[in-house]
């Protein structure tokens, strides 16, 4: 993993041939101490897992790919849960024949090269389980 700081609170970081996309990511922001955060980028891949979160079973559906995709838009945000630093990533992907397809990204998704854009916001975005959900959600104070 490669990068550079270009503010105080902006990164372009660039991970490389096999790189595990999800854990640099969260190392990355570990060790900027990046607790409330933005997540864009852009690359390619050679290997993806992905996930379908399901809100009637409740549960998660995991894919792998093992093939080469286009990185048309990742997206995220960073936020913290107990003592751990959490980027949550979205992909689009576009494969050889042009055709599209998309998810929540895993561990274990691999790098061909990915740019991606760390911004850093202020103060601490925080996430808990939603028992109704069944998911980790941002906790936030207010409500219209």
């Amino acid at each position: 993993m490669i990068y550079s700081q270009l503010s105080s609170d902006l990164w372009a970081v660039r991970l490389e041939d096999g790189d595990d996309i999800l854990v640099s990511l969260r190392r990355f922001v570990e060790v900027k101490g990046v607790r409330a955060g933005l997540l864009e980028g852009i690359g390619s891949l050679r290997k993806v897992r992905l996930g379908y979160y399901d809100f009637e079973t409740r549960k998660y559906s995991w894919q792998v790919f093992e093939e080469d995709m286009e990185i048309l838009n990742l997206s995220g945000n960073v936020s913290t849960k107990d003592a751990g630093y959490i980027p949550h990533v979205h992909v689009a992907l576009g494969r050889k024949d042009f055709s599209v397809l998309g998810g929540h990204l895993d561990d274990g998704s691999q790098a061909n090269m990915v740019e991606v854009f760390v911004r850093r916001l202020p103060g601490k975005l925080v996430k808990a389980h939603d028992q109704k959900i069944g998911l980790n959600v941002l906790q936030l104070s207010d409500r219209i």
